[in-house]
């Protein structure tokens, strides 16, 4: 049973996080239906709005991102902690301890450098395994979107509460969510 759950996980937690964006992108579906009328097209419409809104600010960022990063990698290598320490504390200036804290913060410099590049040669490693994960987002979030009322249903069927009840836990789940 660990096992399954193992093997199952990472696609389990894209069905989930699925689910989580057909949750949140219901009401504009609804709007979209309301305009299109046809559920493949607007179920569409809404993942290529998704698309936009999740994918683009990451097309823009993501190299300005890393041109800061390689600009402060490359100002910290050429920084001089040690003078640095001794401008801002000099009575510290000639001690043991501001050439220890000098070394020390350019050994962290280093490894944190090190690390990052090491975590984004782990990412492209592992590009396959993400792009078979937003396939199965997006897969999950068309067919929750398009058959949104069968799944309701379905779980409203599997429910041991009176309709009335249902209701009322609905409409307090509303709120609470709408607030």
């Amino acid at each position: 049973a660990i096992l399954t759950i193992l093997i199952v996980w990472p696609i389990l937690t894209a069905i989930i996080t699925g689910l989580i964006l057909v949750y949140v992108f219901h009401p504009v579906h609804e709007k979209v239906l309301s305009v299109v009328k046809e559920k493949n097209t607007s179920a569409i419409l809404v993942i290529i709005l998704t698309i936009l809104i999740i994918f683009l600010p990451i097309w823009f960022f993501l190299p300005l991102l890393l041109k800061q990063f390689f600009d402060l990698y490359l100002y910290a290598q050429n920084l001089d902690f040690f003078v640095l320490i001794r401008s801002v504390l000099p009575s510290l200036a000639e001690t043991e301890f501001s050439r220890s804290l000098a070394a020390s913060l350019n050994t962290f410099i280093s490894s944190l450098v090190t690390q990052t590049l090491s975590s984004a040669s782990q990412m492209f490693l592992n590009l396959p395994s993400f792009i078979l994960k937003v396939v199965v987002v997006f897969f999950v979030l068309f067919f929750g979107l398009r058959d949104a009322e069968v799944f309701k249903n379905y779980v409203k069927s599997l429910s041991p509460f009176s309709k009335t009840a249902e209701k009322n836990l609905e409409d307090k789940f509303k709120a609470i969510t709408s607030s």
